[in-house]
């Protein structure tokens, strides 16, 4: 459809001493090795927080810094955005950064106000409408 993908992630074991942000980037080059080797589009650009929560820092999710970073260096318009996650705080990051937060999951959030769409293609069929 044309959209651009990136991914915003919150990667609190780094700052937790549970892993290395050089094991994200690994995982994240074999993400892209495998979505590329299936003949699909892989992510523009991956934003990743590595703090813990303790940290306090102004980029972790919920904060839309991370996304309003994404939008300035590719020069994104915020009007054609989605913030798709499987957690509330996905979408309240969209909605911080003021592009549209959207909720993927098999169950609803809770007490969420925010569009909810049970799989990525019922979201994605939705823009087709």
């Amino acid at each position: 459809m044309g959209f651009e993908l990136f991914v915003v992630t919150n990667q609190s074991g780094v700052g937790r001493g549970y892993f290395s942000l050089e094991s994200v980037y690994v995982i994240h080059r074999q993400l892209q090795n495998d979505l590329r080797a299936h003949k699909l589009e892989a992510f523009k650009d991956f934003a990743i927080c590595p703090h813990a929560p303790s940290d306090h820092c102004l980029c972790r999710k919920p904060s839309g810094q991370m996304i309003k970073d994404l939008i300035v260096k590719h020069h994104i318009s915020p009007k054609h955005s989605y913030m798709v996650g499987d957690k509330l705080i996905d979408a309240e990051s969209g909605h911080n950064a003021q592009i549209q937060g959207i909720i993927v999951r098999q169950k609803p959030a809770k007490e969420s106000d925010f569009p909810f769409f049970k799989t990525l293609l019922e979201f994605a069929q939705s823009l087709q409408a």
